[in-house]
């Protein structure tokens, strides 16, 4: 008889000793089969809500386990190239614009997130420049060349760059040109 995807006899067993009554055998089997999928199908289940609570801490520690750095930046500005070109000569603007290099001390901020972010992200630092009281860039868009970091705009032309081994900075923005050295503050 085949019952529940089971192939089994229709014989009977007693069942509690000797003076029980008689039990069809296709029952116990039954009932003895589908107790230890039960039992095997809960501990399938508490495994994967454990894997699943593992990988969400994961994803979490991931997203959000970053390390900040701040440099205190000390060079030479001016207007950039682009900039000069543009307002020179509009309204009362001389058409010479004089651009000399003045000094400016900037602050520098590099978030770096885990390498393991890169399975779903195309990079994993912010860059942040601050001049006090007067500027403040980001730069989102980033290449890691090991040893240099290099600053992309958002169409992703290259803007700056700052290397980890001699700490110099160096960008060049659509409004700004800088060059300059940083140590951490």
């Amino acid at each position: 008889m085949i019952w529940g995807g089971l192939v089994v006899a229709g014989a009977y067993a007693r069942v509690g000793g000797d003076f029980a009554r008689k039990k069809p055998c296709y029952l116990l089997v039954q009932q003895v089969r589908w107790r230890g999928v039960g039992k095997m199908f809960s501990a399938l289940l508490k495994f994967m809500a454990s894997l699943g609570v593992l990988f969400g801490l994961a994803l979490v520690y991931l997203n959000f386990s970053k390390s900040e750095t701040t440099y205190r930046c000390e060079g030479m500005t001016r207007y950039s190239k682009a900039f000069i070109e543009e307002y020179s000569g509009v309204g009362t603007l001389p058409d010479v614009i004089e651009n000399p290099d003045t000094p400016l001390t900037g602050y520098l901020k590099v978030e770096e997130y885990s390498r393991l972010i890169l399975l779903w992200s195309d990079h994993r630092h912010y860059v942040w420049w601050e001049v006090p009281n007067e500027t403040l860039m980001a730069w989102t868009d980033t290449r890691d060349l090991g040893q240099q970091l290099q600053l992309l705009s958002y169409k992703g032309d290259l803007e700056g760059t700052f290397s980890k081994i001699s700490l110099s900075l160096s960008f060049i923005t659509s409004t700004t040109e800088f060059t300059g050295a940083c140590a951490i503050s």
